[in-house]
């Protein structure tokens, strides 16, 4: 495999070698050759050539396959042959290869013997394709024979060739001397069976061609000639060109339904699918500018369908605001032939979509319905304003470049400009829903964020989002625990959002809990006027803080020491200090009553005990 050859800004003249894609063998493999800004002047072959050879006495050269070759931006000139000839086969064992998505654009083509040849095969070749060749963009100056000529075989013994979707847009012919502007031949001399299939002629300007082969038209088409049979042509359609001042006709072997939308003098096309027969009104066709004149009817008289956005110098195709449309097809109208009218105070605007999905992108004013149509024309200081929707699947994702955000874009047309509208495909999406029970109250937040709960408990996440929830109580409250979803205990709980989840959140209510002991506090015996201290230990084991009170301690025997109002936090004791210091002899009873905030015990009697000794 030889891929990725750079030919460039080099000249070639008769006695330099030209530029040979060429395989002599079999299954060998040219990919992404770049042929630019060269120079071709006085040769006497053809300056390139993409071609499958087999020379006597060698194996076969089939197989091969010639790719992705761009030629671009060259100038030939005064060259004794075809600038550029794509061969599918020559010679009897160049069988089956291929010569696919050649680029011909951008180039100079003046004063050689041919333009552009493309022929399935030569010398009994068979079985060879060329496929998806776009000619575009050139420019064709007083060239001896055809501008471009397509073949589909030479030659007896030449059979099975194909030449397919061929297109040929945006490019101007002028001066062709002999034969045709545009040539296709299914097979000559003797060749049978070949096929050409798809010829697209599309916003070419054709014109000022003295062809002095009398009858000889611009385009001419013919399946057979100079003794070849079954060969075959279909699928020729010629859109949006203009056939000017050339000496003995617009077409041969050409039907009115495949000719839409051009400027022609000839019989027959005239007033049929939009064709029209008046002049262009170039600028100065004399000096070689083929450049439209303000009201030209050639201006907005096209279609927009199928043809190509941009002309033969880059400029943008769009609808004239100022010129009432007379084309078909669908708004946006086009012009016919190879420049694009510009009014010095019209703005062009363009849209561009990216992303992975889809959608639509209209205006108001109308001209803008993308896709197809991205790009529209505006007198200058109109206001533009730009609606996105997307297609079933995607989402808008937003507009970048003078605009942004997601809601309807504003243009001000004072330049030329361009938005870019960024439509992604939708990823399936589900709801992660909080649901908050208990006594108590708190928040639950997420990250990434979208639930605040509070007052936003559900949000909808994308397919496979990691999703961490936090819970935060009220002062007054306290989090308990999570459930559902796959989360429990109290600390933050991480879910996959990969169906809809819902995920309870516990706040409890703050209480306390209160517990004495001991409960009796028995003293034993204690001499009289003598005293005795123990401890009441009061524990706190709820959640909030415990308020105690003592409430009423009956008989002059016992005693409490310390403050009556006691303050005890959470999972925290308080040690109360009690004196039995009795007064005479015999057995002491008193009850101690405390009183709390706990709601399961809002008194509490403690029985105190003692003898006096």
């Amino acid at each position: 495999m030889i891929e990725n050859v750079l030919i460039q800004d080099n000249t070639f003249s008769e006695t330099t070698f030209p530029v040979e894609l060429v395989s002599i063998s079999s299954n060998n493999r040219f990919s992404n050759a770049q042929i630019l800004r060269n120079r071709f002047v006085g040769r006497n072959v053809s300056p390139i050539t993409l071609c499958a050879i087999w020379n006597e006495g060698s194996p076969p050269a089939s197989g091969n396959i010639i790719e992705d070759t761009l030629i671009s931006e060259n100038i030939f000139q005064e060259n004794n042959n075809p600038a550029i000839h794509l061969n599918g086969g020559l010679n009897a064992k160049a069988m089956g290869n291929t010569i696919i998505n050649t680029q011909i654009v951008n180039n100079l083509i003046v004063g050689n013997k041919d333009g552009i040849f493309l022929s399935g095969s030569f010398e009994g070749a068979n079985g060879n394709r060329i496929e998806k060749t776009v000619i575009s963009n050139n420019i064709f100056r007083d060239n001896e024979g055809p501008s471009v000529s397509i073949s589909g075989g030479e030659n007896l013994g030449t059979t099975g060739n194909a030449i397919l979707d061929t297109q040929i847009l945006n490019n101007l012919m002028t001066g062709t001397r002999r034969f045709v502007v545009i040539g296709v031949v299914g097979g000559r001399n003797g060749a049978s069976g070949n096929r050409i299939d798809t010829v697209r002629i599309i916003n070419n300007t054709i014109a000022e061609n003295p062809i002095i082969d009398v009858g000889a038209a611009a385009i001419g088409v013919v399946p057979d000639i100079e003794g070849s049979v079954g060969n075959s042509i279909g699928g020729v359609t010629v859109l949006n060109t203009i056939f000017w001042d050339n000496l003995w006709g617009d077409f041969s072997g050409v039907t009115s339904d495949e000719v839409a939308f051009c400027i022609t003098s000839q019989l027959g096309f005239v007033g049929i699918n939009g064709n029209i027969s008046t002049d262009p009104k170039f600028v100065n066709p004399a000096e070689g500018d083929f450049h439209l004149q303000p009201g030209s009817p050639a201006i907005d008289a096209g279609t927009s369908q199928g043809t190509p956005v941009s002309d033969l110098e880059g400029n943008a195709r769009f609808d004239d605001p100022a010129t009432v449309n007379t084309g078909g097809g669908e708004v946006p109208y086009y012009d016919i032939g190879c420049f694009e009218y510009h009014r010095p105070d019209v703005a062009s605007l363009t849209i561009i979509e990216e992303g992975t999905g889809s959608g639509m992108v209209t205006s108001s004013p109308a001209g803008i319905s993308c896709g197809p149509t991205c790009s529209g024309s505006y007198i200058q200081g109109t206001s533009v304003t730009l609606t996105a929707a997307p297609s079933s699947g995607s989402v808008f994702a937003g507009w970048s470049g003078v605009c942004s955000g997601t809601g309807d874009c504003v243009v001000t047309m004072d330049s030329d400009k361009s938005v870019t509208a960024t439509f992604n495909l939708q990823v399936a999406q589900y709801s992660l829903t909080v649901v908050k029970v208990g006594t108590g109250d708190g928040t639950v937040t997420s990250s990434p964020a979208g639930i605040s709960c509070g007052s936003a408990c559900s949000e909808i996440f994308q397919k496979a989002t990691r999703v961490k929830l936090t819970a935060t109580a009220n002062s007054d409250s306290i989090f308990t625990g999570w459930s559902g979803g796959g989360c429990s205990g109290t600390k933050p709980c991480q879910v996959t959002v990969d169906s809809a989840i819902t995920i309870t959140a516990s706040f409890d209510k703050k209480v306390p809990h209160i517990s004495v002991s001991p409960n009796p506090l028995p003293f034993g015996s204690v001499k009289v006027g003598k005293n005795l201290k123990k401890t009441l230990q009061i524990a706190n084991n709820g959640t909030g803080d415990l308020s105690v009170s003592i409430g009423g301690l009956g008989g002059p025997d016992f005693s409490v020491a310390g403050s009556t109002n006691i303050m005890v936090k959470p999972k925290k004791s308080y040690k109360l200090n009690i004196t039995f210091k009795p007064t005479s002899t015999g057995d002491k009873t008193a009850t101690l009553v405390l009183n709390s905030n706990d709601p399961a015990a809002t008194t509490i009697s403690i029985s105190l005990t003692g003898k006096g000794i």
